[in-house]
């Protein structure tokens, strides 16, 4: 429903730090893309006007995605290794999600909302600080950086 924080399928509210913590299946990170373009209009005297804008559309693609936190997740996802494969990647608010090795094989950064959710729950209850990181293929970073966010199974 445009202008609210309600989906067909999500109510969305902003996270607050609880002391008992939030349920993985409960948690989403939303991370909002924007996109700068630039387009050159030209006019000269014997034309009205001319516009030069090749592509039309540039969208950066994403080479890869990685996903750590601060803190254990199990036994096999230590402080600092990448979540990503325990995480399903949204566009928008999608029901349907996909793996995220699987979405970066196509990956165009386009203006929008992804939704990162978590697929099974962590051995302990803990207090994560989650660094996202985008590489694009042309070597830039991009980082979000989600303090506090306190998982619970």
């Amino acid at each position: 429903m445009l202008g609210t924080n309600q989906t067909a399928y999500y109510t969305i509210e902003t996270y607050a730090t609880e002391p008992n913590g939030i349920r993985y299946d409960s948690i989403g990170i939303d991370i909002f893309n924007t996109l700068e373009q630039l387009a050159l209009h030209t006019k000269m005297d014997f034309f009205t006007s001319a516009f030069a804008c090749s592509p039309a559309t540039n969208y950066d693609l994403l080479a890869d995605m990685s996903i750590t936190s601060t803190q254990d997740y199990n036994d096999n996802y230590p402080a600092g290794r990448d979540l990503k494969e325990i995480m399903s990647i949204r566009e928008g608010y999608r029901l349907e999600g996909s793996d995220i090795p699987t979405y970066l094989s196509n990956a165009e950064l386009k203006e929008g909302n992804l939704f990162l959710t978590f697929e099974f729950p962590p051995s302990q209850t803990r207090t994560h600080d989650i660094t996202i990181t985008y590489r694009l293929f042309d070597g830039r970073e991009f980082k979000v950086f989600v303090p506090g966010l306190k998982i619970i199974g």
